[in-house]
């Protein structure tokens, strides 16, 4: 338990009325109120930087025919720097073909169609730019908004294509 404000009444001359005490009352509301948001916008922060999955807000670029053509940083968290090698400050604020020129069209395409329709999507793809694969699950928090939360899977990814090709050899040499 902690103390999250003090309220002080000065003295009046008068008795308190009941007005007094309906704005004493609202003032301590609004108090505990902004203390219950700001201790919720904390323990959120908290989860976006500690959670090992990648986390990025993106807001979807429309060309004049509503096509996705591509789309802006808005927020990613560590493990996003971190699995993709992609640093917050350098990115923010920035297009994703001025961060990487060689995005394939399908990455901004599949993310137009959630941003538009607000239908989430799960896939799993490679990153030429990234040269690595990942499992993303995307939504839509605001209309023309998309966050993903991802995960590399290239070492699952390679296992996979080994397993395939070993199988492969076997089959032909028996």
């Amino acid at each position: 338990d902690e103390i999250v404000g003090v309220v002080g009444v000065a003295n009046k001359e008068t008795d308190y009325t009941e007005t007094d005490v309906l704005q004493l009352t609202l003032l301590m509301n609004s108090v505990w109120n902004e203390a219950e948001r700001k201790n919720a916008e904390e323990k959120y922060e908290r989860l976006f930087t500690e959670m090992f999955d990648g986390f990025a807000l993106h807001e979807i670029i429309l060309d004049e025919n509503d096509n996705a053509v591509n789309y802006k940083f808005l927020d990613v968290n560590p493990a996003f720097e971190r699995l993709t090698g992609l640093k917050r400050d350098e990115i923010v604020g920035k297009t994703v073909l001025e961060v990487m020129p060689n995005t394939e069209k399908y990455w901004i395409e599949n993310y137009g169609v959630v941003a538009k329709t607000g239908v989430p999507m799960l896939f799993e793809d490679f990153s030429i730019d990234l040269k690595k694969y990942y499992e993303v699950r995307v939504f839509q928090p605001l209309k023309n908004q998309f966050a993903c939360i991802l995960t590399d899977i290239s070492f699952r990814k390679k296992s996979e294509i080994t397993n395939k090709n070993l199988a492969h050899i076997w089959r032909t040499t028996l």
